[in-house]
C-alpha cells in the first residue's frame, strides 16, 4: 500500500494530497529540471490555498527519492520569493524516504542508458553522486533562515537491478547533518509502500508525520509572528537566507577592519573579504549583517551568490520579487537592470549587498545579456552594481584580483586567516556537547584540522550527531 492510503484514515481532518510530475528518463518526451519541477509543485500547493484561512494552515511534506530534492529546491524557492512565502512560513516538518541529497552511483548507469536510448538526461546527471548542483541544494536548503523540522529515513537493504546488487542510496547520502535519521529494512524502492498499518516500517515512520501534525499549528503560528510584520507597511528586510549562528566566535581584528572600512560617510563603500576556501568568511558577512540590522533596522539587507551568472541573475530576480518591482514576474524583463536601477536610486533608503562566493572573476568580467532570455544590453555583471552613495558592497572571495573588478582596490581588502589556536578551540568547544572532550584532545583535533573553520564545524556536527557512541579522542582516532 502506498502511504497515502494507510493515512487517510489516520489524519481525519487532514487533507491529504499526492504530486507528480513527469521525471521518467526512459520516456523520450519528457524534457523537464528540477527548478521546472519544483515551481510547479509550489504553484499547485498556492492553488489550493487562495482563500484567507487557508494560507496559514500547516503542510507536513513527505518526498521520495528526487521527489526530497524537490522538496528541497521548492523550499529554497518559497524562502526567497513573495510570491510563495506563506508556503515556505507553513511548512510544520518534512519527512524525507531515501532523498539522495549527495547523489547515487545508480544515477551514472542510468545516464549512459539514457544517452543510448537519446533520452533526456537532466534530472540523471543531476542525481550523479558528489554532482556539484546537488550539493549546492544541499547547502542552499541548510542555509534558509527558515529552520524546517524535517526527519531522514534511509534503506539497509540493496537494490537488485538485473546481476547488480546495490544499495541505491547510501546512508550517508540519504541523511544530513545535524537532522534525526532512521534506517527503514527495505529497499529504495520500498521506502514509500507497506504491507499495511501493522508494517514495522510505517510503524517508525507514523510517529513522525503524528508529531508534525500535533505540533504544526503552534510551530506556523509562532512562525507568522516572527517573520511577518503586524502592520501593512512595507520595511525594509534582509534576504540574507541563513539563520545567525548563536555560536559564532567572535574574530575582533576582522570586524574592527569591516567597521572601519564602511564608516565613510555620504560615499559607496565596498569592503572585500579574502582567503581561502572554508576560512570562515561567508559566516563573518553573515553575522555582520545581522549586527548592521541590529543597529539599524532602517537598511535593506541583499544577498546574492555569486559563484555563477545564473545564480548571480536568480539572486537579482529575487531581490526583484522581494521589492515587488514593477515587471519582475514578466520573463522578457532585464531584471538586472531592473534592481539596478532601483538600487542606484538614493529616495529607496539605504542598503548593504554581499556577494557571496565571488570565486570566478571571469564571471564578472564577461559581458552579460541583460536576462537569461536575451533582454537588454550585453554589460559585464560588475556593471550592475552601483556605486550609490546609499548603498555599500560586502564580497566574500578567494580570489584577490575581485579588489581591482568588484571593490576598491586593495585598501578595501581584508585578509581571513586561519583561526588562531585559542579560536579553535573555542569554536569546537561550542558546537559539541560537554563531557565529549578534553583540552588537549581539542587542541590535537583542530591542529589536524589545520584550525579551518568549516572543517571544524563539520566535525562537530558530526560528533554531536553520534553523541552516545563518539567523542573528540574517538573522532581523531577515525580521522587519522
Amino acid at each position: 500500500m502506498w502511504i497515502r492510503d494507510l493515512l487517510v484514515p489516520k489524519f481525519k481532518d487532514a487533507r491529504i494530497a499526492t504530486y507528480s510530475y513527469k521525471s521518467d528518463w526512459k520516456d523520450r518526451t519528457v524534457k523537464t529540471s528540477l527548478r521546472e519541477c519544483a515551481n510547479l509543485l509550489l504553484n499547485e500547493l498556492l492553488h489550493h490555498r487562495q482563500q484567507e484561512a487557508e494560507r496559514q494552515r500547516p503542510i507536513v511534506l513527505i518526498g521520495h527519492s528526487l521527489g526530497c530534492i524537490v522538496i528541497q529546491q521548492a523550499l529554497v524557492l518559497a524562502a526567497s520569493s513573495r510570491h510563495f512565502r506563506d508556503l515556505g512560513l507553513s511548512v510544520a516538518g518534512i519527512i524525507f524516504l531515501g532523498g539522495p541529497f549527495q547523489g547515487s552511483d545508480a544515477a551514472l548507469w542510468g545516464t549512459w542508458i539514457a544517452q543510448a536510448l537519446r533520452s533526456d538526461r537532466t534530472l540523471l546527471e543531476l542525481l550523479q553522486k558528489d554532482s556539484q548542483p546537488l550539493l549546492d541544494i544541499t547547502r542552499d536548503f541548510a542555509d534558509c533562515h527558515i529552520d524546517w523540522d524535517s526527519v531522514c529515513f534511509y534503506e539497509n537493504q540493496s537494490a537488485v537491478y538485473g546481476p547488480l546488487t546495490i544499495q541505491t542510496v547510501s546512508q550517508q547520502s540519504a541523511t544530513q547533518l545535524g537532522r534525526r535519521m532512521i534506517p527503514l529494512d527495505t529497499d529504495h524502492s520500498g521506502l514509500n509502500k507497506f504491507s499495511g498499518e501493522d508494517d514495522v516500517n510505517f510503524e517508525r515512520v507514523l510517529p513522525e508525520i503524528r508529531r508534525m501534525v500535533e505540533g504544526g499549528g503552534s510551530i506556523v503560528t509562532e512562525r507568522y509572528r516572527t517573520n511577518v510584520p503586524a502592520s501593512g507597511k512595507r520595511s525594509p528586510e534582509s534576504t540574507v537566507p541563513i539563520f545567525r549562528d548563536k555560536k559564532f566566535i567572535e574574530r575582533r581584528d576582522i570586524f574592527r577592519a569591516l567597521e572601519l572600512q564602511f564608516s565613510q560617510p555620504n560615499c559607496h563603500n565596498r569592503a572585500v573579504l579574502t582567503g581561502l576556501g572554508g576560512v570562515g568568511k561567508s559566516q563573518i558577512a553573515i553575522e555582520y549583517s545581522y549586527r548592521l540590522r541590529e543597529r539599524d533596522p532602517d537598511l535593506w539587507v541583499f544577498w546574492v551568490y555569486a559563484s555563477t551568472a545564473e545564480r548571480f541573475e536568480g539572486a537579482y530576480r529575487s531581490i526583484a520579487a522581494t521589492l515587488d518591482l514593477p515587471g519582475a514576474d514578466d520573463p522578457k524583463t532585464n531584471v538586472l537592470g531592473l534592481v539596478s536601477r532601483w538600487l542606484s536610486n538614493t529616495d529607496y533608503g539605504r542598503w548593504l549587498m554581499i556577494l557571496d562566493n565571488a570565486d570566478d572573476i571571469d564571471v564578472f568580467q564577461k559581458t552579460q545579456e541583460g536576462s537569461s532570455k536575451g533582454c537588454g544590453p550585453n554589460l559585464p555583471l560588475s556593471s550592475y552594481i552601483p556605486q550609490s552613495i546609499s548603498g555599500s558592497v560586502l564580497i566574500t572571495t578567494r580570489d584577490r584580483r575581485a579588489t581591482s573588478w568588484l571593490g576598491t582596490g586593495y585598501t578595501s581588502v581584508i585578509p581571513v586567516n586561519l583561526m588562531t589556536v585559542e579560536e579553535a578551540d573555542r569554536l569546537l568547544l561550542a558546537k559539541i556537547p560537554e563531557g565529549l572532550s578534553t583540552a588537549f584532545d581539542r587542541a590535537e583535533l583542530v591542529k589536524e584540522l589545520d584550525y579551518l573553520p568549516l572543517a571544524i564545524s563539520q566535525a562537530a556536527a558530526y560528533i554531536s550527531a553520534k553523541a552516545i557512541r563518539m567523542s573528540v579522542s574517538k573522532y581523531l582516532m577515525l580521522y587519522r
